[in-house]
């Protein structure tokens, strides 16, 4: 079955990481039909350079381009809709698939017609995929990954691939500062599609003390208060489970970025 891959890149991506991430794309054991490459606002010369030299060698490879940088939600709703084929494949522009992941995902979705989003754990790297630091573990079955839901992201967002029909008819993507995946997750399981989550890394995920930074400040709060408000207002979360999660989300939002990164890598998602 064709499907397409959705990738959004913006000006400080670093141009030999999006090289890496469309090479891992071009060496699956199955192929993607399309890429969708939304270009969200104008980008440095390295980026051009890395998507002319890719174009002219795949003619798979498609571009949307905005002139301004309106954001990851703006620009998933809108190369959503550029996508071809029912199934999507969703990559972020710093990160390297391992050759099967397409393979396995398409598998799950093709003998399982009742599964609408699965994804897979990620393996962490910083340097290189050789050296691998953390597996982002998350729980297999659709209803462990709806209790998961309640506290936690539940699906690798950079992993995952899904029905197009589905996510349209749950509103699509949605600005929301950091957490536009799981935004869409909740909505999700609120109409009740079925996850799946594939036991094993098949993505390679780059990360940095950068990446812990984004994950603190006051617009994250801010953020999070607006995505917890929603998940109780909607009857996906009780009282009790509102007050616990915006606890321990503040708290984690405020500490120093050291002690952020020991939090997740140890107590939170992430295993060694």
């Amino acid at each position: 079955m064709k499907f397409s891959v959705l990738i959004s890149v913006y000006f400080k991506e670093t141009p030999t990481h999006l090289s890496e991430c469309l090479e891992s794309l071009i060496h699956q054991t199955v192929k993607a039909d399309e890429i969708i490459l939304v270009e969200d606002g104008k980008l440095n010369d390295g980026l051009y350079d890395v998507i002319n030299r890719f174009s002219e060698k795949f003619h798979t490879l498609k571009i949307v381009s905005y002139e301004e940088n309106m954001g990851l939600g703006y620009a998933l709703q809108h190369g959503l809709q550029h996508c071809s084929h029912e199934l999507v494949a969703r990559m972020d522009a710093d990160d390297i698939c391992y050759p099967e992941r397409f393979e396995k995902e398409l598998d799950i979705l093709l003998s399982h017609p009742e599964i609408t989003v699965v994804s897979s754990w990620m393996s962490t790297f910083s340097k290189d995929i050789f050296h691998i630091e953390n597996i982002k573990m998350v729980p297999e079955f659709d209803h462990d990954i709806k209790r998961y839901a309640i506290s936690r992201n539940p699906v690798n967002h950079p992993a995952c691939m899904f029905r197009k029909s589905k996510v349209l008819e749950a509103g699509n993507y949605k600005p929301f500062y950091l957490l536009e995946d799981y935004y869409l997750w909740i909505r999700m399981i609120n109409k009740g599609y079925i996850f799946y989550n594939i036991q094993e890394p098949l993505v390679y995920f780059r990360q940095s003390n950068d990446t812990f930074e984004r994950r603190g400040g006051i617009r994250y709060i801010q953020s999070d208060i607006r995505l917890q408000t929603y998940a109780f207002r909607s009857g996906f979360i009780n009282i009790r489970q509102y007050i616990r999660n915006l606890g321990i989300r503040v708290f984690v939002r405020l500490v120093p970025n050291k002690i952020r990164k020991y939090l997740y890598l140890f107590f939170l998602r992430d295993r060694q």
